[in-house]
């Protein structure tokens, strides 16, 4: 150390001895520490804020779960139609229910009786002396 400068912050490589005793020195500082907190920010505000960042990736990530739920669904209905089928393929008693209950069909010979369950009887669904069946039926 030399006694001329007094100190090393003072001598000839520092900043603060070049700069009239800092003052230039704390204001660059204070603009380099204002940059660095703004940049920051900006940082920031991509990364949990713009598309890629984190709420848009939790987002993401919340649709996926959703999508391949609605796939195991999906799976699920596939493998039992595709039971259904090779039942229908393999066994002619399942080819008869599946015309009966669906379509309707009746063997030839048989009777159809529709029945329908209600207090209602037979006699109320009867048309009127003018025809119209709609008028013989109890007001609702």
């Amino acid at each position: 150390i030399s006694p001329r400068y007094g100190c090393r912050a003072r001598g000839r490589g520092s900043w603060r001895g070049r700069y009239n005793g800092g003052g230039l020195y704390n204001a660059i500082m204070k603009i380099y520490g204002i940059f660095l907190i703004v940049l920051l920010l900006a940082l920031q505000y991509k990364f949990w804020f713009e598309e890629g960042g984190y709420f848009h990736n939790r987002e993401l990530q919340r649709q996926l779960a959703a999508a391949r739920a609605e796939n195991e669904k999906l799976k699920d209905r596939n493998r039992a139609l595709a039971r259904r089928v090779l039942l229908v393929k393999e066994d002619m008693n399942e080819i008869e229910s599946l015309a009966r209950r669906e379509l309707g069909m009746i063997k030839e010979g048989e009777e159809f009786m529709f029945l329908i369950e209600g207090d209602a009887s037979v006699s109320n669904n009867a048309p009127n002396h003018n025809g119209d069946a709609a008028a013989a039926l109890p007001p609702e």
